[in-house]
């Protein structure tokens, strides 16, 4: 069974199959791709177990590190290919 292309809620790229977004989108606004979910929102998710409740105004930075990180590591993967 084949999965349709679409489109990452969170770096936009085209891919098939898609995972839960959620925390960084909703599942109502769409899936993300493998790369995303393995770089952004797995590590967001784990950085908002530990999060204290007391420190969390600095989650949109944290975010913010995650998604520049995949597009760094992505941008130079393309350059080896």
């Amino acid at each position: 069974m084949g999965h349709k292309n679409q489109k990452c809620v969170i770096c936009e790229q085209e891919f098939t199959g898609g995972n839960n977004p959620e925390p960084i989108k909703t599942m109502e606004q769409g899936s993300c791709c493998s790369e995303c979910n393995n770089l952004v929102v797995i590590p967001f998710r784990l950085y908002l177990i530990q999060l204290d409740k007391s420190i969390q105004d600095n989650k949109e930075r944290k975010l913010n590190q995650l998604i520049s990180n995949k597009k760094y590591l992505c941008k130079d993967a393309d350059a080896i290919k």
